[in-house]
């Protein structure tokens, strides 16, 4: 009696998680039977060798997708067999929020957008907004509106869940104003024939009026050389619909002359009166200081 004996290696496979969140570890073991090499394929790029009947691996999957992790056995005589292990699905959203403005004033609405990335192997089950001042929703998009009284920081947070349960988290801080904080210095003494630098903060645009004498309309510190008494008009913006108004007042003063009196000579130890004669005609009073040569 005679036997034809068939021979290869076999195996199976035995993992710890096949469907979790990025980064995923999983504890992958291989029984195979009849090898004497085996060579390990994890579906990510990645793989090992070794030689033994069960062989246990320890193993991360760092990136979201669908592993399908194999042992490829080989018997050193000729045959060689492929097991497949079952597949893994990595999965994970990235959470990101997108607002069509990080400033704004009460009153004025803002859109908001979940931007947010799901893996096609875990796509989205669920969102969560969340606002300092205790709004909420679940829209993807919606507009709201702010009311804050005084001007303050909104923190704005979005949590989002794929389908296997992993989830992510974003946040925004929106600066709401009560109104646009613009700050001006808002008068100015030069004589007739100066200049003088304009100054203003707090708000991300500018628009000057009396455009004659002023060097430039759209920044804060505009060069200014009236001819007279001039009252600029600014306008300051967080965002186009909100804004403030206010003057700053330029008075020009004429050129002042004058002068101290006749040349005079007197005896040591004698005293003189001396009085400054001014030629210039101007409202208010002078402020003099005296000097001598000596």
């Amino acid at each position: 009696e005679k036997f034809i004996d068939i021979g290869g290696p076999s195996g199976k496979f035995i993992v710890s998680d096949t469907a979790s969140c990025a980064p995923l570890e999983v504890s992958i073991q291989a029984d195979v039977k009849n090898s004497i090499a085996n060579f390990w394929d994890f579906d990510d790029g990645t793989g090992t060798y070794d030689t033994t009947a069960s062989s246990k691996k320890i193993h991360t999957y760092l990136l979201p997708g669908v592993y399908r992790p194999s042992v490829t056995a080989d018997d050193g005589l000729g045959c060689i067999a492929t097991v497949f292990g079952p597949y893994i699905r990595v999965g994970g959203p990235t959470a990101k929020i997108s607002v069509s403005s990080n400033i704004v004033c009460n009153d004025e609405e803002l859109i908001f957008i979940d931007s947010s990335f799901f893996d096609v192997n875990a796509p989205f089950k669920s969102r969560n907004w969340s606002f300092d001042n205790g709004f909420t929703s679940i829209d993807s998009t919606f507009i709201y509106k702010f009311n804050t009284g005084d001007s303050t920081d909104i923190n704005i947070f979005l949590n989002v869940v794929g389908s296997v349960g992993c989830e992510d988290n974003d946040t925004v801080k929106v600066r709401v104003f009560a109104k646009a904080p613009l700050e001006v210095k808002d008068k100015f003494i030069i004589c007739k024939g100066d200049s003088i630098q304009l100054s203003s903060s707090g708000v991300h645009q500018y628009e000057w009026q009396n455009s004659g004498t002023l060097s430039n309309l759209k920044i804060n510190n505009p060069m200014a050389f009236p001819l007279q008494n001039t009252i600029y008009q600014l306008r300051g913006f967080v965002s186009p619909t909100c804004f403030t108004d206010k003057s700053v007042t330029v008075e020009v003063k004429n050129a002042v002359s004058g002068t101290a009196g006749p040349d005079t000579i007197i005896c040591n130890g004698d005293q003189i009166l001396i009085q400054a004669v001014m030629d210039t005609i101007d409202s208010g009073q002078f402020i003099y200081k005296w000097y001598h040569n000596n």
